[in-house]
């Protein structure tokens, strides 16, 4: 039957033409009729009867995202996370499953749609494809999912925000100054932290929000609404393209290592990072709402330092605060300054960001380290400084400074976390610490206040776990000419 439909296959897609653009829609665009919903319920149907060791079966393609199993098969567990591979990783990733979908349901027009969960609130909502019915006739259901969330609930909203993260044009980073790709590394990397912007909001957020499989790494990939959420961070990859930001074209180890990929006739196939930049021309798809773009040639990179350090940045540590419990609905602490000295030249650099008649290019950042957790929590944690306690927390408001993403924290295949390590989470507060400045707000002293939601704002009461964090750090990156 396989071979039959690869012969199917392969003669459709020659007479279709080797040059057409395939179109990736919004799920909420589509009816349950659409030959796109129909075609991805069977080709998953179809992929779900293959044995595992079918390098097209669900299970197989599932398990290179990450496994629980003690047996590795070829190509299992390589996900790129925590580094500025996860964009280029996943889009390969998709590609390669999108034209797997495609060989599986026979339709040669098949595309993967996406689930845009951010800009519609109606949209946040599990499309209902994905819940119902509620059982093993759907393909594309998963009982592992949150219950409020397979009922319909529609997401915590700042789980789906994604504005902040767009507009910071910087796509490389490091562990102390995130960029919106990631951090830089030598070479690919299993898992590793922290998260780039873009992975840590809303990527991480949403894998916890939906919870089940789609809460851990390792199972990630078996939930059928995981390849629609990626396709989605994808989409935002492209868009923030298209604002004029640029892709790391310049660091040749970006550029040209190699992942490896199996296609829809089980072969093994490579790709690089300068094969997906251009994904109209270099891989033939494009999203329903993308926009005219004059796109440039695109040239080899000469080898650069694996980690380029702009040694005009100093960082310089503030305040502090050790062995945080999160404790119910809401946990508030004061940080510390250890030197009366870093009070002053926090103030002058709390000054400077919140300066609108110039343009700095300094940043505030608080540095989570350390977490960890017994068992994993629901729903979301947001975090916030100085809110005051008349203030509703709500992630719209000039307090908010972010979340704690704790998607892959703790396990994730053979790279397992130590429950004495933990992970860590890096938030750029720039924005808050200007925001309240401008407010007229006192930051004399920091408040930081983390506050436990449910899944959905229609179950907040039902939460539960808590995290521990080690530490966590106040701190600037300024030029030193300053």
């Amino acid at each position: 039957m396989k071979q039959k439909l690869n012969i199917i296959f392969l003669i459709s897609v020659f007479l279709w033409g080797c040059d057409k653009v395939y179109v990736r829609k919004n799920i909420y665009s589509l009816p349950a009729t659409d030959p796109i919903v129909i075609d991805y319920q069977k080709g998953v149907a179809v992929m779900k009867t293959r044995p595992i060791t079918d390098p097209t079966s669900w299970d197989y393609q599932a398990n290179m995202h990450g496994t629980d199993e003690a047996k590795l098969l070829p190509l299992w567990a390589t996900c790129q996370h925590g580094s500025y591979y996860f964009l280029s990783w996943h889009r390969m990733y998709l590609y390669f499953f999108e034209r797997i979908v495609r060989n599986a349901c026979g339709d040669p027009n098949f595309a993967l749609p996406y689930w845009n969960y951010s800009d519609v609130p109606v949209q946040a909502s599990l499309p209902e494809i994905f819940r119902s019915p509620a059982n093993n006739t759907n393909s594309l259901y998963d009982a592992n999912r949150d219950g409020a969330i397979n009922s319909g609930d529609p997401l915590q909203p700042s789980t789906v925000e994604y504005q902040n993260e767009l507009f910071y044009f910087t796509f490389s980073g490091s562990t102390d100054d995130l960029g919106f790709g990631g951090i830089v590394v030598p070479a690919p990397i299993h898992f590793n932290r922290p998260h780039g912007l873009i992975e840590s909001q809303p990527h991480d957020q949403v894998h916890i929000d939906i919870s089940g499989d789609m809460g851990r790494p390792n199972t990630a990939a078996k939930d059928p609404i995981f390849w629609l959420h990626h396709c989605n961070i994808d989409r935002l990859w492209f868009k923030w393209n298209n604002f004029g930001a640029t892709d790391p074209i310049g660091d040749a180890n970006w550029m040209n290592t190699v992942f490896t990929f199996y296609d829809e006739n089980g072969s093994q196939v490579t790709m690089t990072g300068k094969e997906v930049i251009n994904i109209e021309k270099q891989m033939h798809y494009t999203y329903d709402d993308a926009p005219k773009r004059i796109y440039h040639p695109i040239e080899v990179a000469k080898p650069l330092p694996y980690f380029p350090i702009d040694t005009s940045i100093k960082k310089t540590d503030f305040l502090t605060a050790a062995n945080i419990v999160t404790a119910g609905r809401q946990t508030e602490f004061k940080m510390e300054t250890g030197k009366a000295q870093l009070r002053s030249l926090m103030n002058r650099a709390f000054d400077i960001v919140s300066d609108s008649s110039r343009k700095s290019t300094d940043k505030i950042m608080l540095k989570l380290e350390g977490i960890t957790y017994a068992d994993l929590p629901n729903g979301a944690f947001e975090v916030y400084i100085n809110l005051p306690t008349s203030e509703k927390a709500d992630f719209k408001n000039i307090y908010y400074a972010g979340n704690i993403g704790l998607f892959g924290l703790m396990g994730h295949g053979d790279r397992e976390m130590n429950m004495d390590e933990g992970g860590s989470v890096l938030l750029n507060i720039t924005k808050t610490i200007s925001r309240l400045k401008s407010s007229q707000i006192s930051l004399d002293n920091i408040i930081v206040s983390i506050i436990h939601k449910g899944a959905s704002v229609r179950s907040e009461q039902n939460i539960r776990g808590e995290i521990k964090i080690r530490s966590i750090t106040l701190y600037a990156l300024q030029r030193e000419s300053k």
